[in-house]
């Protein structure tokens, strides 16, 4: 019996444990060699609240579609370029409201995006693993079964 109770605390604690994903942006006017410091700080508050960190992409400096402001202590900034970063983390949801606190009051984070993800990784690396573009007479053939099923007048 005590054997069962162990098992519905594990199942609980796990459910309890989602995969999320931050990207940022930080501000382009920190020195280069500060970057990775920043980055870390960001992977470090997500460890402090109890996040386990699964991968990460390093900041790397990025033209923006469209100029960005941020605001601080009452100087208002525009950026046209900015390090991109992100982190992959597993946590608990009530955590994430403290992550999210953490990244608003940041003065060298400019914007994030946080959601909720998968473990597995979404990136495809090898052109291997991306499935194969139909040939032109695979195509023909489809347009061809396309206009048979077509009803003409």
């Amino acid at each position: 019996m005590a054997k069962e109770k162990n098992t519905e605390i594990k199942t609980e604690i796990n459910q309890d444990v989602s995969i999320y994903e931050v990207g940022y942006h930080l501000v382009p006017t920190l020195a280069e060699e500060t970057i990775p410091a920043q980055a870390d700080a960001v992977k470090a508050f997500i460890t402090s609240v109890g996040g386990e960190i699964i991968s990460e992409g390093a900041p790397i400096i990025k033209d923006l579609a469209y100029s960005i402001s941020k605001t601080v202590k009452s100087i208002k900034s525009n950026y046209s370029k900015a390090y991109f970063g992100w982190v992959k983390f597993s946590t608990t949801p009530d955590t994430i409201e403290k992550i999210k606190t953490s990244l608003d009051a940041s003065e060298v984070v400019i914007r994030y995006l946080l959601i909720s993800t998968v473990k597995e990784s979404t990136l495809i690396a090898d052109k291997e693993k991306r499935p194969a573009r139909p040939t032109a007479a695979v195509g023909a053939e489809t347009d061809k079964a396309i206009d048979e099923l077509v009803i003409k007048n």
